[in-house]
């Protein structure tokens, strides 16, 4: 009975040329990391930034995980009353950035084509300021890597924790339904086109989330 010898010595025969093709098929190592975005900036809003680097080219910097509150946005004081949150987180972020040297490490285009960065400038991290200062909401539901912050400004009640208040996303939607209550009211003659301000999905979160 050769047979079954046979059978062995072909199947020792593919699997050693198995394992002499396998590493061609392996992943290609990746890449080196690509270098931060460097230049000077200013703020548009609490979370975005034009950067414009030494050949003068302007770059559109929204901050990564993190959401800041918007231009128009009031959020409520701690006892009475409300304060202009979302014009109070653009005037530090213009502070953060003024006179010195930006740096934003990349993480990928949003989808209105803005660069979403990890940005730092005089040694400090401008994501993560602005949330430890109560002027930005971890955005986790993207990334978690602003909690830290977020759970040191909650504690101390400072910004925009000092009472409750709408997120963000809250407000938008709220601004998207107002807008669109208009446009439906009788003698309406066209319809507003709403483009959202972010790259963010807009869907209502739960107060853990934090966009």
């Amino acid at each position: 009975m050769r047979f079954v010898p046979f059978v062995v010595s072909v199947f020792v025969s593919v699997a050693s040329a198995l394992i002499t093709v396998a590493p061609s098929f392996a992943a290609a190592p990746a890449g080196p990391p690509l270098p931060p975005l460097v230049g000077t900036a200013r703020a548009l809003d609490g979370d975005t930034l034009d950067l414009t680097t030494a050949t003068g080219a302007v770059i559109r910097v929204r901050l990564e995980g993190i959401d800041a509150a918007e231009g128009g946005q009031r959020c409520n004081l701690r006892w009475i009353g409300t304060w202009d949150c979302g014009r109070a987180a653009t005037i530090a972020l213009d502070q953060l950035v003024k006179g010195h040297t930006v740096a934003c490490d990349s993480a990928g285009p949003d989808k209105y084509d803005r660069t979403l960065g990890h940005c730092r400038a005089n040694g400090r991290s401008l994501n993560a300021e602005l949330v430890r200062a109560g002027l930005a909401w971890a955005y986790v539901h993207y990334s978690p890597r602003y909690l830290p912050e977020e759970q040191q400004a909650r504690h101390a009640r400072v910004g925009i924790w000092q009472s409750a208040t709408l997120t963000p996303w809250e407000w938008r939607a709220a601004q998207r339904r107002t807008q669109t209550a208009v446009t439906m009211a009788p003698g309406a003659v066209a319809k507003v086109a709403i483009r959202p301000s972010k790259s963010e999905n807009f869907a209502l979160a739960s107060p853990a989330r934090t966009e």
